[in-house]
């Protein structure tokens, strides 16, 4: 939650007991380093792996007019 908070989303919050709201509630009283923003960022990037490599070769050939 901490690092949805750090890229400037609001996370919503679900919990089924009081102890799963404070947890969450507490994401939000500290701040990540930027260097730990970066690498939860890069081990986030989805693999080149379908569909991802197919969207990306089609939208190449949309802006390329075929």
């Amino acid at each position: 939650l901490n690092w949805l908070i750090a890229k400037g989303a609001i996370p919503i919050l679900g919990a089924r007991t009081t102890a799963q709201i404070e947890d969450n509630l507490r994401s939000a009283g500290w701040l990540l380093k930027p260097e730990d923003v970066r690498v939860l960022d890069e081990v986030s990037q989805p693999q080149d792996k379908y569909p991802y490599r197919f969207i990306e070769w089609a939208n190449e050939r949309v802006r390329a007019g075929r």
